[in-house]
């Protein structure tokens, strides 16, 4: 994503470009044309001159509107489809609002009403509804093409653009390459809406790598939802800021954030992360699968399976889930110390330091300076120093 990250410097450094519904319009043109196999000539004749439609399409004059409604017609768009055209700078507003709330049927509906338009300010629609549902494959697929039009974007789109971006890279767990796109981005020069949704996934990202900066972000998120009246999703982020807290042991600040929850589940999974954490499985074992939620239902499924096979739970945990950690769980599957320590050097560091997890690092560090000293522990422990972070000293970062 750098050749993004130099646009968006690019435009800092040198010139903006405005908006105009018009770039937008010839880029349909051509784009339809082209697709249904029509010449300039032929799309042209009677309307208006080849020129004349060429300089639309290349966006060098604002069409006539009987010639607009002309040409439309012959590339069947018209009704809702030409309506939604000159409404996608609104539509996207709308998508981006929907992201904040997380109200994917209205980004579902928004995808659906536009779908077959062909120019790039739907594609920025498609690439939130299949970040939205999840559809991290296509997400790509449509990112890259997007890449290749940077350049001809107004500033509205390239800012929009970044910030789904970035959600795309935290999806993939490239969380630097998140933190770098959204650094980028001015906050001043973009929509507020835009800048709600950068500084979520920003305060997302600083939860999953176990940033010192999560609670600092945290106060940016909340002031922006008070500020702007989005009150459903501050229970969302006391659940993460709880998490926080409750991997770094931050004891006073983790019950002042429970003191301030509503949400009956999140409370009793944010006690049970807690409490395993602290090396207790107990609470978790022994709590009602309906008050937790997905993540520790599945951790519950996975260390009850250690224990009694017949406590087995049905748990569907969704990879993009802040708290959901794959090795975590895969590591909590292993059967005994030899089986633990393979896995911490084959995937566990490895797939750490890949995303600059620090928690996770220093996790399964901690797991090797538990084990037996007949299985090498002090070898080990320096081994995993080293790989995880070159020095051989380790890095723990608190909230405190």
């Amino acid at each position: 994503m750098s050749s993004l990250r130099d646009e968006i410097q690019r435009r800092i450094l040198r010139k903006r470009i405005g908006d105009d519904r018009n770039n937008i319009i010839g880029v349909e043109i051509k784009s339809r044309r082209k697709k249904q196999a029509i010449t300039l000539e032929a799309l042209s004749n009677d309307v208006c001159s080849q020129s004349y439609l060429c300089k639309i399409e290349t966006n060098k004059i604002a069409p006539n509107r009987e010639f607009l409604r002309e040409i439309c017609e012959r590339l069947e768009l018209t009704g809702e489809k030409l309506d939604n055209l000159f409404m996608l700078k609104d539509i996207i507003l709308g998508v981006v609002k929907a992201l904040i709330k997380n109200d994917i049927e209205f980004i579902n509906e928004a995808y659906e009403d536009g779908e077959g338009l062909e120019n790039y300010r739907f594609s920025i629609v498609k690439l939130a509804y299949y970040l939205a549902n999840k559809k991290i494959g296509q997400a790509e697929a449509v990112y890259e093409e997007l890449q290749e039009v940077t350049r001809s974007m107004p500033d509205f789109d390239l800012g929009v653009f970044a910030v789904l971006s970035s959600l795309l890279s935290y999806y993939k767990a490239d969380f630097m390459e998140t933190i770098a796109v959204l650094s980028a981005i001015d906050e001043s020069d973009v929509p507020r809406e835009i800048s709600m949704l950068k500084n979520m996934i920003d305060f997302k990202t600083r939860i999953a790598i176990n940033s010192h900066e999560a609670p600092y972000y945290y106060e940016k998120v909340k002031r922006d939802l008070y500020d702007y009246g989005y009150y459903n999703q501050y229970e969302e982020n006391l659940y993460l800021i709880g998490l926080y807290f409750a991997r770094n042991k931050c004891e006073s600040a983790f019950n002042e954030t429970m003191s301030r929850m509503n949400n009956s589940i999140n409370i009793t999974s944010l006690k049970c992360i807690k409490d395993f954490y602290n090396d207790d499985i107990t609470t978790l074992i022994e709590a009602n699968n309906s008050m937790l939620n997905e993540f520790t239902k599945t951790m519950k499924f996975v260390i009850a399976r250690q224990y009694d096979n017949k406590n087995e739970i049905d748990a569907d945990c969704d990879f993009y889930r802040v708290d959901y950690n794959s090795l975590l769980l895969q590591y909590l599957l292993c059967e005994d110390y030899k089986e633990k320590v393979d896995f911490i050097f084959k995937n566990g560091i490895p797939m750490a330091t890949m995303s600059n997890n620090n928690f996770m690092k220093n996790y399964f560090i901690g797991e090797l300076m538990k084990m037996p000293i007949g299985i090498g522990k002090s070898r080990n422990i320096g081994k995993a120093y080293v790989m995880a972070y070159g020095s051989g000293k380790i890095v723990i970062e608190s909230g405190e």
